[in-house]
């Protein structure tokens, strides 16, 4: 029989994960890290963050700005899907 003590899992990263479904390239800005990236159609980027905290992102593309917030908690995954 098999075990497992999940009280001692200790989590190992808090994700931010963004897919791009548009038609075009997305540039995101992290503006609390000042991190940016591009995400080709079809494609996901994932970042590692710090928990606890509430993260200021900007996302760009063709005829798209806009300025958003996310708040990532301890041992979180979150996925942001722009379409």
């Amino acid at each position: 029989r098999y075990w497992r003590d999940w009280s001692s899992d200790v989590c190992s990263s808090d994700l931010l994960c963004i897919e791009n479904k548009l038609d075009s390239t997305l540039v995101v800005t992290i503006k609390t890290t000042h991190d940016q990236f591009t995400i080709l159609k079809d494609y996901m980027h994932c970042s590692t963050l710090t928990g606890e905290n509430t993260y200021a992102i900007n996302i760009s593309a063709a005829g798209i700005n806009r300025d958003t917030s996310i708040t990532v908690l301890s041992c979180d995954k979150k996925l942001l899907i722009v379409q």
